[in-house]
């Protein structure tokens, strides 16, 4: 069974638990070298594990406990570190408001109109009515409610997407699923907006109400010129199923979305010809000579035309 395993505290006799492991059950002897923990909190006693009788831990001995047919046998072993295994995620990313940050802590209004303060004091780089990312921490059994870790400023994030649908290039097929992800962020966050405004106080409603009316136009305005929908829906009923990008398909792939699917959605060829010299410029930036047809005439000629 070796040193390190994980079980249940099924009961506490002395200064000593009984852990249940999906084997046997191991006696264990708590003494004041033992170090408990529930991150992030260390150092905890053992009344800790009082209160948190039946929760999960993970334990490492300070030798290894023989199961001979299945039971724990010799001498009670000592636990050297007891660490409490959560049963769910303690951490979690929710989206909230800015509400203050003027010299004080930085708060934030998140969609249940619940403002929190962000652990760490001041921060220069974030404007009040901003949206944000919040890193939180279930407080659990230790505290009521949560705890705002940190944050990320939401123009990050629309940034990195940004990035990445830049990064479908020309390949019409990933550029046009990533640009389905953008419209979806767009609708996704006017919803919550306009829930944040709802539930938001009579302090910051009004900021919060003009902020979910902006959001709002914006994701309607983008859905309603976006093609990518139709095109992603088209491309699978063509190809009858999801393909990576346009480059992986064969040549008669690509000619049936060419015809079918893709002639709204590729732009189309511009080319400017200068009236001068007859230069050319395409969109790559390239420039090409085209042969004018010029017509010389003499001076004779010129003067009977003039006539």
């Amino acid at each position: 069974m070796g040193r390190g395993f994980t079980g249940v505290i099924a009961d506490i006799l002395g200064n000593s638990i009984i852990v249940q492991t999906s084997g046997p059950a191991v006696r264990l002897f708590v003494d004041e070298n033992t170090k408990i923990a529930a991150p992030p909190n260390t150092n905890l006693g053992f009344e800790f594990l009082r209160e948190n009788r039946s929760a999960r831990v993970a334990v490492l001995a300070d030798r290894g406990v023989t199961v001979p047919d299945g039971v724990a046998s010799g001498t009670v072993v000592t636990a050297k570190k007891i660490m409490l295994v959560p049963s769910k995620a303690t951490r979690s990313h929710k989206r909230a408001i800015a509400t203050e940050n003027s010299g004080g802590p930085l708060w934030a209004l998140d969609t249940e109109g619940i403002e929190s303060e962000v652990a760490g004091g001041p921060r220069d780089d974030v404007e009040t009515g901003e949206s944000l990312v919040l890193l939180v921490r279930d407080l659990g059994q230790s505290g009521i409610g949560e705890q705002v870790l940190t944050y990320v400023r939401s123009v990050v994030v629309d940034k990195r997407l940004e990035r990445l649908t830049g990064d479908g290039g020309n390949d019409p097929l990933r550029r046009a699923r990533l640009e389905l992800l953008t419209l979806a962020r767009e609708s996704a966050n006017a919803q919550r907006m306009e829930r944040t405004a709802d539930n938001a106080n009579a302090a910051h409603r009004d900021m919060v109400r003009i902020m979910a009316d902006q959001l709002k136009q914006a994701s309607e305005a983008s859905g309603s010129t976006a093609k990518v929908g139709s095109i992603s829906e088209c491309a699978e009923t063509v190809l009858g199923g999801r393909v990576g990008g346009f480059s992986e398909l064969t040549g008669q792939q690509q000619g049936d979305l060419r015809a079918n699917c893709l002639s709204a959605y590729l732009s189309p060829k511009i080319q400017i010809t200068s009236p001068t010299d007859g230069t050319t410029l395409a969109p790559g930036g390239a420039r090409s000579k085209q042969k004018r047809k010029t017509t010389r005439m003499s001076p004779q000629s010129c003067s009977r035309s003039m006539a």
